[in-house]
């Protein structure tokens, strides 16, 4: 089973988008799939933008709407743990991203071939069509000197590019076992309402043995 998170604000056009790309490609693998969208819009709306997925597809979480994006995101994982078992796949993903062809079954192989892992591919502007800065590796805690992996390459230049073990991954499209959040917890909702969630959460992974690549 594949369980795919987004929190959103409304953006039911772009949302269809995102769900509807994972969605098409989880067809051609023949998994089972569940996509989880945590509203604190007009859920109205977002029921009816998603409605022509199969119904158990798609479970829209209504919250308030002072319900920020990481708040979101943790109400979220706390109903896949409920819903879900260890070997099941939880991909998090923001509504506002495009997934190419192949995207879930490379991840999902990734994912099986490297235990103890959360992977994330390298993601490409639709506006410049270079890379964008997902992962990033400490050089110096100290100094505070780091590197942003990947950035600004165009996509002739990832051929020869090889798996990165970061500390902080900033989350476009994540992917890991569930059995990672029942070993680390959830994202840290208390102290990162909205942003800076996802960079808390992998280094906490990477703090618990399981390698953000």
């Amino acid at each position: 089973m594949i369980h795919c998170l987004t929190a959103v604000f409304n953006r039911q056009k772009k949302t269809f988008k995102s769900i509807n790309d994972i969605y098409i490609q989880s067809k051609i693998l023949n998994r089972k799939i569940i996509f989880w969208v945590v509203e604190s819009g007009n859920e109205i709306l977002t029921k009816e933008a998603l409605s022509n997925f199969p119904n158990e597809v798609i479970k829209v979480i209504k919250v308030p709407e002072t319900t920020y994006w990481t708040s979101g995101m943790q109400i979220g994982v706390n109903l896949i743990k409920k819903n879900s078992n260890n070997e099941d796949i939880i991909v998090l993903f923001n509504n506002d991203i495009r997934v190419p062809k192949n995207t879930i079954s490379n991840l999902e192989k990734k994912i099986l071939q490297n235990p103890n892992s959360a992977i994330s591919p390298i993601c490409i502007s639709l506006h410049t069509r270079k890379t964008v800065t997902t992962g990033v590796k400490v050089k110096n805690w100290f100094f505070s000197i780091h590197e942003q992996m990947f950035i600004g390459l165009k996509r002739s230049q990832l051929k020869n590019l090889k798996p990165t073990k970061v500390n902080f991954m900033t989350q476009r499209l994540l992917g890991t076992k569930v059995e990672t959040f029942n070993l680390i917890d959830n994202y840290n909702s208390h102290i990162f309402p909205h942003y800076g969630g996802d960079d808390e959460l992998t280094h906490r992974m990477g703090k618990k043995g399981i390698r953000v690549i």
